[in-house]
């Protein structure tokens, strides 16, 4: 059973792909927060003027804002499940480990 109080995702369809976006969101989040703390330790060599944190949303050149809305648009686009993965929210970075494992082990 999962959560859902304000009856949201009233038909199974709705809930799988409410899941699986919350799941995907997550992820990118946590990519996210290293992405803002990782500035603090370590620069790509050409990157150094670059500000940290929302600062460098404005030293972002044109072209590295066209970059991210493709690479955005096509991980929309192009990485889908895995086929025959545990679920709409493997995309197959790691589950494979856990073929063959007990299902309560998992859980």
């Amino acid at each position: 059973e999962k959560f859902d109080p304000l009856d949201l995702g009233n038909t199974d369809a709705k809930m799988d792909r409410y899941t699986a976006v919350e799941i995907k969101h997550g992820r990118i989040s946590m990519i996210a927060v290293m992405g803002y703390i990782l500035p603090e330790v370590f620069r790509f060599p050409g990157c150094e003027e670059f500000k940290n944190g929302l600062g460098a949303l404005g030293s972002i050149p044109l072209e590295g804002w066209i970059q991210l809305v493709a690479l955005i648009g096509a991980h929309e686009a192009l990485v889908k499940p895995r086929e025959g993965g545990m679920g709409i929210y493997d995309f197959g970075l790691g589950t494979e480990l856990l073929a063959g494992q007990d299902e309560e082990e998992i859980e």
